[in-house]
This record gives structure tokens, C-alpha cells and sequence, in this order.
């Protein structure tokens, strides 16, 4: 199991610190787990969770263009 830490999220692309902080409050981005019971503890994402999360944006992205380019077809026929 491979774990990220915030900094290499950053470098992947994903946003700023705050950006994912925000993405995970809202939902929209897989929860860290935290290591230790401490405040100082580190918060680190499983990659698998992360590589998940990208497939299932890949495919909402795949779906909605084809519903959009189906439109376009119906739109273009008139």
C-alpha cells in the first residue's frame, strides 16, 4: 500500500494545500488517514483511493461528452 502526502498532491496536480482541503470538506475528493492520534500527526491518501478518484472523473467526463455530442447531433438536425 503507497501512501501521498499532501506536498506530492500538490506536484501531481490536484491543486494547493487549500484546494484539496476544500475538495475533501465538500466530498468531492477521497479523505486522508490521519497516522497517530496526535494534532501534529501526519495526513496521508491512499494512492489506490486517489487513482480511483480519477478513473470515476475520467468516466463522468467520457459520459457527459457523449451526452453532449449526442445533443449536438439532435441540435444539428433541425
Amino acid at each position: 500500500m503507497t501512501f501521498l502526502s499532501t506536498k506530492e498532491l500538490i506536484a501531481m496536480g490536484f491543486g494547493s494545500r487549500v484546494t484539496i482541503w476544500k475538495m475533501v470538506k465538500c466530498g468531492d475528493f477521497p479523505a486522508p488517514m490521519k497516522f497517530g492520534s496526535s494534532v501534529n500527526a501526519p495526513n496521508r491518501w491512499d494512492k489506490d483511493d486517489i487513482d480511483n478518484w480519477v478513473k470515476e472523473l475520467k468516466l463522468k467526463a467520457k459520459a457527459k461528452s457523449k451526452i453532449e455530442s449526442s445533443q449536438w447531433v439532435r441540435y444539428r438536425d433541425r
